[in-house]
């Protein structure tokens, strides 16, 4: 409707009307004109990112800061030559099944309304086949000294449990993805986690980050609430999230970016730079 009133505007300044031949030369030339500059406008409209940046910490050229957004933009949709290293939360199994037909299974595996589920929803669609994930996951976490301590009692769900705060690394080739075991299936495949369970993952995702972080910015969504059942608010989410990263500033080597939805942003109350 907007664009329709833009063009309509603009279709009376350049004396484009239905009173003048749309088939003449001249309005021809004008009315490419106005499709072109509507064209230009709503490219431009559509890469624009919100600039709400809010400073939480800094030391020298590390710092933490949050921002309003979509988690995605920052990976699937980077088209910058720097890759960024956005962090997804996954269960302590590492499962890749995203459950959407519910009649066909007992006990739903990996909701498609989490991030992890949209992550793989999204991720099988650049062409990446699951069972190649399956395999480089694991390799990943062998690499990274990550050995399972459990077995899971899932019945459709992958057999093998790793500690919380087990970090498996994915590279596609516009982003890098740290996934981070911060919450165990229970029987029923129901997600459980506890504020202690987020902290010691924070931890681990710093060390990682510290380990293998190479200088690349990393982005990493707000946890604890939602199907994750830590039982937090927003509020009380946010401010578990930064102060466990404060706490392991010093192994912070670059810049960490927590990136809120915007109906989150709505309920926080930010810190800002102490």
């Amino acid at each position: 409707m907007v664009l329709l009133e833009e063009f309509t505007t603009l279709a009376k300044i350049e004396g484009v009307s239905p009173d003048n031949n749309p088939d003449s030369h001249d309005n021809q030339e004008k009315l490419a004109i106005i499709l072109t500059e509507l064209l230009l406008k709503a490219i431009s409209e559509s890469n624009l990112v919100k600039t709400d940046i809010v400073l939480i910490w800094k030391h020298g050229l590390n710092s933490i800061d949050v921002q309003t957004g979509d988690l995605f933009h920052f990976g699937f949709d980077n088209r910058h030559k720097k890759k960024n290293i956005v962090v997804i939360p996954v269960n302590t199994a590492f499962d890749t099944h995203v459950t959407r037909k519910f009649e066909d299974e007992t006990y739903p595996l990996v909701s498609e309304n989490t991030v992890h589920g949209q992550w793989l929803v999204r991720l099988k669609e650049t062409g990446d086949k699951l069972d190649r994930i399956d395999g480089r996951i694991a390799d990943s976490l062998k690499r990274a000294g990550f050995r399972p301590i459990k077995k899971s009692k899932t019945e459709n769900g992958k057999k093998d449990c790793y500690p919380m705060g087990s970090v498996a690394i994915i590279e596609t080739s516009n982003a890098v993805y740290f996934l981070m075991a911060m919450a165990e299936f229970d029987d029923f495949n129901n997600a459980r986690s506890s504020s202690d369970d987020i902290d010691a993952a924070i931890t681990s995702l710093v060390n990682m980050y510290d380990r293998f972080g190479q200088g690349y910015d990393l982005y990493l969504p707000l946890m604890g609430t939602g199907l994750s059942r830590a039982g937090l608010s927003t509020q009380e989410a946010y401010d578990l999230l930064i102060d466990s990263l404060k706490k392991n500033s010093n192994r912070i080597h670059g810049h960490v970016h927590l990136i809120l939805s915007p109906s989150d942003r709505d309920e926080i109350e930010l810190l800002k730079e102490d």
